[in-house]
Parts: C-alpha cells; sequence; structure tokens
C-alpha cells in the first residue's frame, strides 16, 4: 500500500504545489478537508523552518499519520522592524482577504522610491512529519525580486503577493514568469522540489513506506 499523507495546508495554492514536490511516488493523498472537525494549527516559531515542522507534527497529530506542510514569508530589508517575513499572511490581520494584504504592503511601501528599496527575497520551509516529530525538512531561500506598486492583473489564488514580486530583468511579476523562467530564476518551489525527490530517492521513500 502506497503511504497515506495529509497536504498540511488550508491553501489550494500551496496544496499544489505540496502535492507537485511528491510527483511521481504514489502516495494516497488526503486533504484537510477530509479530517473530522478540528482546530488549524498555531503558526508558532522564530523561523519559517520551526513554524513548517511545527505545521507538519501538528497537523500529522490531528490527521493520526504523516503530514507535509510549508511555511514561508517574503524578506524586504527596507522596511526593518515594520515588516516580518514570518507574517507575511498575517500582516494586514488575520482575516484579511488577499485584497486586504496586497492593498496593506502597497501603502507600507508606499515611501520607498527605488528599485533597490523595494528589493524583496521569498523564504520557503517544508517539513514531511509523523504525530511523534519530524521526518524531514527543507528550507530555501528564493531569487530576489522588487514589490511593484500596483499588482499585476494575473494572479495566483493564495499566492497574493506574487502578483507584486516583480523581476526586472524579465519584465514579469512572478505569476508570469513561464515554467522556464521560473528555472532561472531559482524558483524556490523548484529548488524545494528538486531537494524532496532527491530525498525520496534515496532512503526517504522506503523510509515513509515503513512507518506503520
Amino acid at each position: 500500500m502506497p503511504p497515506r499523507i495529509l497536504l498540511g495546508s488550508t491553501n489550494l495554492a500551496k496544496i499544489d504545489r505540496l502535492r507537485d514536490c511528491l510527483e511521481g511516488w504514489s502516495f494516497d493523498f488526503t486533504t484537510v478537508n477530509e479530517l473530522p472537525p478540528h482546530e488549524p494549527p498555531e503558526e508558532e516559531g522564530n523561523t519559517h523552518l520551526e513554524i513548517a515542522e511545527a505545521k507538519a507534527v501538528a497537523w500529522a497529530q490531528i490527521s493520526g499519520g504523516l503530514a507535509i506542510a510549508s511555511d514561508g514569508g517574503i524578506d524586504i530589508p527596507a522596511l526593518g522592524l515594520n515588516w516580518d517575513s514570518l507574517l507575511t499572511r498575517r500582516a494586514a490581520g488575520e482575516h484579511a482577504t488577499d485584497e486586504d494584504r496586497i492593498t496593506h504592503l502597497v501603502q507600507l511601501m508606499d515611501h520607498l522610491q527605488s528599485d533597490e528599496e523595494r528589493e524583496a527575497t521569498w523564504k520557503e520551509a517544508v517539513t514531511i512529519a509523523t504525530p511523534n516529530g519530524v521526518i524531514q525538512s527543507w528550507e530555501v531561500t528564493g531569487p530576489t525580486g522588487i514589490v511593484r506598486r500596483q499588482p499585476s492583473e494575473s494572479r495566483i489564488e493564495g499566492f497574493w503577493l506574487a502578483s507584486l514580486w516583480h523581476f526586472p530583468d524579465l519584465g514579469k511579476t512572478y505569476t508570469e514568469l513561464t515554467t522556464a523562467e521560473l528555472h532561472a530564476i531559482g524558483d524556490p518551489w523548484l529548488n524545494l522540489k528538486s531537494q524532496i525527490q532527491t530525498w525520496l530517492s534515496g532512503e526517504g521513500y522506503e523510509e515513509l513506506r515503513a512507518i506503520p
């Protein structure tokens, strides 16, 4: 039987990417919508890696089996203490919509004029865990782009910041990049997929299969 694993996220874009990280391997995927009524995990930790690990373990405990989860955020040095990448999704409020988040960041950065001041780098971490603890974790730092003053009309539902994250050399936002361009810039999700696939090809998949 293939390992049963929970895609530990309520974000549709992240669910797709977590599933893609495991592409080519036989898994019995489940989603959080298939779980009994539950409280989602708290986002606790001092780094994206710590938060991803805590979420993966919590989702595994809720589901009673394997879980994969992630945490990521954008680092904007010019904002200093006015921005924390760990709070990227919650910066505009716990119940903010994607449009609220876009508006909040655009206004927060309104005083920053140059491309250098508007530079931003994405970080992402992914963890596979059981109810007893972490099995394996990965963390990457993505490329540096700039934050536009207006979002692109091209959107990825669930990845609100992607429509603002712009790459001047290509003249495109993240949402407009082709697969080849994503590879060229060092897309964090493609890098994570490569690392996870390498681990699975080693002893990783057999390790997951051996878990009761």
